[in-house]
């Protein structure tokens, strides 16, 4: 799946802020609908942070970008662990056009872990910066663990597949609160401490583990 996910807190003070990240210059439509394969279609440039990885001229997934020169990714999307393997392409929001913003960068480190985490930093050669790439905050290690709370909404984009409905080349969004991990945890102790539950709740049941 090629997604990124985004996390709103009304509290500044655990969002390190550098560069204006987290504020695109197109406002995002924040479509809100009950599951992530029925997203919307997202305004062009509106989520620029939004980066796809290209493994041998194929997009495979996606990523995060948090600073100048990182991408916050899956683990799962890396099917080599050389940089050399991985391009990392910015700045688009059709897959099937040549788009003047869009970047192919090259990658000078992947870093990978800790275990069990899944999560993947793939550091840029370089990028450049313009409306159609920007960072997206991050939260800050001096506030050590953080808990998201329930009823936060979270926005989930990307190119990722749509079960034969259609779309999966053009950036799409949505969006969905946060569930208290207590909730999801009723029946099943299915989500751990580090994870995020969020979606609808029928019966009880999460629609969307992150």
């Amino acid at each position: 799946s090629q997604s990124s996910l985004e996390i709103h807190d009304n509290n500044d003070d655990y969002f390190a802020v550098e560069l204006n990240c987290g504020t695109p210059a197109i406002k995002p439509k924040r479509c809100v609908r009950s599951m992530v394969v029925s997203g919307c279609v997202s305004k062009p440039h509106s989520w620029p942070w939004q980066t796809a990885l290209q493994t041998n001229e194929r997009i495979d997934c996606g990523g995060t970008l948090i600073h100048p020169q990182w991408i916050l990714t899956s683990d799962l999307c890396l099917s080599s662990s050389q940089p050399s393997a991985v391009r990392v392409v910015l700045g688009m929001h059709s897959l099937r056009a040549t788009e003047p913003s869009r970047q192919v960068r090259m990658l000078e480190k992947i870093v990978t872990g800790p275990d069990g985490s899944n999560i993947a930093l793939l550091k840029l050669v370089k990028s450049d910066y313009t409306h159609t790439t920007l960072i997206l905050c991050v939260l800050s290690a001096k506030k050590g663990q953080y808990l998201v709370p329930g009823g936060t909404m979270c926005y989930v984009t990307g190119w990722g597949r749509t079960q034969g409905i259609g779309g999966g080349r053009i950036l799409e969004e949505t969006g969905f609160p946060v569930i208290d991990n207590k909730i999801c945890n009723r029946d099943n102790d299915i989500v751990a401490d580090h994870e995020i539950c969020a979606g609808n709740t029928e019966g009880g049941k999460p629609s969307c583990q992150v």
